[in-house]
């Protein structure tokens, strides 16, 4: 993450820079874009198959539109990522049986997308 902090200090600095008239700055717009990735849209962890049944893909016409539309001095994108033995992936979950907490259910009762207490 210090990579990705340092890359958009150094954009934010450039664009400030860009617009300086004097001892005070202009404003540097910016536009966050969080986690649109196959995963959450189509992928393993898809929104529609989650309890909001949410489609993800619903977003990529809006961000397109307003990337077209609206100058921002930078965007950033972001991408959710985890080692391959992570806990947030329901493959692991073996991994961590010891530290289910007792009112969880068991290894063997868990289901994609249930909640897993641990401890």
């Amino acid at each position: 993450m210090g990579n990705i902090n340092s890359s958009v200090r150094r954009k934010i600095g450039t664009a400030k820079n860009k617009h300086q008239t004097g001892p005070e700055s202009k404003a540097v717009s910016a536009l966050l874009i969080v986690d649109v990735q196959y995963d959450f849209i189509d992928g393993s962890l898809a929104l529609k198959n989650c309890p909001s049944q949410h489609q993800g893909e619903h977003v990529i016409p809006i961000i397109n539109k307003i990337l077209h539309d609206i100058h921002f001095d930078v965007v950033v994108y972001t991408q959710d990522w985890h080692t391959h033995d992570h806990i947030s992936f329901f493959e692991n979950l073996p991994l961590r049986a010891h530290l289910l907490a007792k009112d969880s259910k068991s290894i063997d009762e868990l289901k994609l997308f249930d909640t897993a207490v641990f401890v």
